[in-house]
């Protein structure tokens, strides 16, 4: 019996070891399934990443919109509302700058918010039902009176003809005055009736404007509110808890910029250049406090390689009869030289030079100050470089053909690690706005040209005679002469560098033959075909001559002339 007893004792003590050791087992399975279903689950959270960085290019922009946000160990999903439905999508990616952090997925879709249920739009409900009830009860006013008008001009019309009736009956007067209060008292009643009427009318005239109004005002709130507007939705896990800085990169359409100058030149000679970039954005998003930079990339002409195309020479039959005719080159406005009549901010200058990222085949100047530039038809105006010479070469440009006056122009050579990009100058002299003019794209270590206008420094007197040489009786050719004599004047106490600049014509066909004359002032040079240029260094005060002759042999046949101006 003692036996038995050590035995199932035995086996007791074992059976709850066993299942201690189970218990414990299952307990560990349990405490991994629940961290791991605490892990994997998935948090989500609105959250508002402000812009912080933006890239301009001169069609678009790409923007960075980051938030602050303290994240828990795992998945989380966390929901922008308010992003624009102008980005391209296919541009989203995923921005973060911890390892302990991994961004799963980015996507995007449009939706729309209705939201109807604020405060002001419950309000704005319960006074169009009130001013409705108010209208209804006026309108039910109105249609009593006028039932009581209508009773009363029956009553008026049976008293009348009871009246008529008893004055045929009976001579007697005595009644007479009792009919005559009865028609008074009708004629007081219909006139308090029609006065009331009056006053219903101008009060259901004033509801029915009050009603249209609160109609507007709830549609207004209803517009703001159900509209399409883009979700963006960030997939993350988080390997530890702590802050972190994440958000998105986007490209957006809606956005340029443009290079615009300022050049100032003083009496000593120094030459101070305004370098702008000009941003006008329309995304529909304000971009307030963030940090700019202005890119020369042009992502909308690709990476895609151009084909080169086969090239085709064609002939056409021509008669035999000669004809002549003249012709002249126009020169083309730049539409840049035009003042384009927008509004333009401009922010607080400081002497700087930008910085320069360097990007290949492109530059990225990065603009310093914080900015900040709102969703408006207006350009905004940022500085990118000032730059300062001490000394720049002036010389005055004299077309007499075209301008009675010298022009002053200004060479500057970019002396700078970044190029100066083609675009409108604002010229002036001291505190003077001299015009407007255009300064090509220069790279680093080339020249410009900056012209300031019209300058009296500098004078001249051109004068043009022509005459017609009749040909001999061994040729019928005809030769029309024409001589322009040029003086110019340095009126200054210093040496001016001149540039004069003239034409002859330019012949297509081989009977009209162009010729120089000997006695032509030597010296010049040929910039382009059919302009000549004389370039000369005035001595103070010294007075210099200049002579263009030349012929133009034309067939007998030639209709008109053949002169220069």
């Amino acid at each position: 019996m003692k036996v038995l007893d050590i035995r199932t004792l035995f086996s007791s003590l074992l059976f709850i070891k066993r299942r201690n050791q189970f218990s414990k087992q299952l307990l560990l399975i349990i405490v991994i399934v629940l961290n791991y279903s605490l892990y994997s689950q998935e948090r989500k959270y609105n959250f508002q990443p402000a812009i912080k960085d933006v890239i301009v290019y001169p069609d678009r922009a790409m923007l960075l919109r980051t938030d602050k946000l303290n994240l828990k160990v795992g998945k989380h999903l966390l929901i922008f509302d308010s992003a624009s439905v102008q980005l391209d999508i296919n541009s989203l990616r995923g921005f973060t700058n911890d390892k302990d952090l991994i961004i799963n997925g980015i996507s995007t879709h449009l939706d729309k918010k209705q939201n109807s249920n604020s405060k002001e739009y419950r309000d704005l409900e319960i006074k169009l039902q009130d001013l409705e009830l108010k209208k209804d009860l006026e309108i039910k006013n109105i249609e009593r009176i006028n039932h009581d008008l209508k009773l009363i001009d029956e009553y008026a019309k049976f008293l009348s003809f009871s009246i008529s009736e008893n004055s045929k009956a009976s001579e007697s007067n005595s009644k007479e005055q009792s009919w005559v209060d009865a028609f008074q008292f009708l004629n007081r009643r219909k006139n308090l009736a029609r006065t009331e009427n009056q006053k219903s009318e101008i009060i259901v005239a004033d509801l029915k404007k009050e009603i249209i109004k609160t109609n507007e005002a709830l549609d207004k709130i209803k517009s703001l509110n159900d509209k399409t507007f883009r979700r963006v939705e960030l997939n993350v896990q988080v390997l530890a808890e702590k802050n972190f800085e994440i958000g998105f990169y986007y490209v957006i359409y809606g956005a340029s910029w443009t290079v615009s100058y300022g050049a100032h030149l003083e009496s000593n000679g120094s030459l101070r250049l305004d370098y702008f970039g000009n941003i006008k954005q329309e995304t529909g998003e304000d971009w307030e406090n963030i940090s700019l930079k202005l890119s020369t990339a042009s992502p909308s002409r690709a990476a895609n390689r151009v084909p080169l195309k086969s090239q085709f020479v064609y002939g056409n039959k021509f008669s035999t009869k000669q004809e002549y005719f003249q012709s002249e080159s126009v020169a083309e406005s730049n539409p840049e030289e035009e003042s384009s009549g927008e509004e333009i901010s401009v922010d607080s200058l400081t002497d700087s030079d930008p910085t320069i990222e360097s990007q290949s085949g492109s530059v990225l100047f990065v603009i310093e100050e914080k900015a900040n530039i709102p969703s408006l038809q207006k350009t905004h105006k940022v500085l990118i470089a000032e730059i300062h010479e001490k000394s720049v070469e002036s010389k005055y440009r004299i077309v007499g053909s075209l301008h009675p006056s010298a022009h002053l122009a200004v060479q500057l050579q970019n002396l700078k690690n970044f190029p100066f990009l083609a675009g409108s100058i604002d010229s002036f002299r001291g505190n003077n706005f001299t015009g407007k003019s255009n300064l090509e794209y220069t790279p680093p270590g080339q020249k410009s040209i900056i012209g300031f206008g019209i300058d009296r420094s500098v004078d001249f007197d051109r004068s043009v005679k022509t005459f017609k040489e009749n040909g001999n009786t061994l040729s019928t050719n005809l030769s029309f002469h024409t001589s322009i004599d040029l003086e110019i004047t340095n009126r200054t106490d210093k040496v001016q560098k001149v540039s004069i600049l003239e034409r002859i014509p330019v012949s297509e066909v081989e009977e009209v033959i162009v010729e120089m004359m000997d006695d032509t002032s030597q010296g010049y040079i040929l910039e382009s075909r059919g302009i000549l240029r004389w370039d000369t260094d005035l001595k103070p005060k010294e007075n210099k001559k200049i002579l263009l002759h030349y012929k133009v042999k034309t067939p007998a046949n030639f209709p008109g002339s053949v002169y220069g101006s």
